[in-house]
């Protein structure tokens, strides 16, 4: 009998570990919250729009989350040029999406995958889809 239970233990540890992942993603499990995990220095590592690649151009993209509630993007182009935006940020929708409010204009993003050193978000604006890996 204590081997049915423990057997049935088991199973029902396994079925509630991969059936409560938050992120499309990942992680399964998570002992941090999502807003620390957010709030670093990011380098972008995969930038697409509609699917097409958009790192050649750039030498340097960084995103960076402060624990004030502000951000800041940053983007140095191989030709050397400059782009450089701020606003606020918060999470909505218990964590599984990313507000950025750029002097009014609101954009959010669906998060994908949101854990150390590693997080993934995707939206649609103006008719295009864009997705973004950071690392840091």
């Amino acid at each position: 009998m204590k081997n049915y239970i423990l057997l049935i233990c088991t199973a029902f540890c396994i079925l509630f570990t991969f059936s409560c992942k938050k992120y499309e993603d990942g992680p399964y499990i998570s002992f941090k919250k999502a807003e620390p995990r957010v709030i670093n220095k990011w380098n972008v590592s995969v930038a697409t729009i509609n699917g097409a690649n958009k790192m050649a151009d750039m030498a340097k993209y960084q995103w960076e989350f402060f624990e004030d509630k502000y951000f800041n993007i940053s983007i140095e182009y191989t030709d050397k040029s400059y782009y450089s935006t701020s606003g606020t940020w918060s999470l909505k929708d218990n964590n599984k999406y990313l507000e950025l409010n750029e002097s009014g204009t609101i954009e959010l993003f669906r998060i994908r995958e949101l854990r150390k050193g590693k997080m993934s978000i995707e939206g649609d604006f103006d008719g295009k889809k864009y997705f973004f890996t950071f690392l840091h």
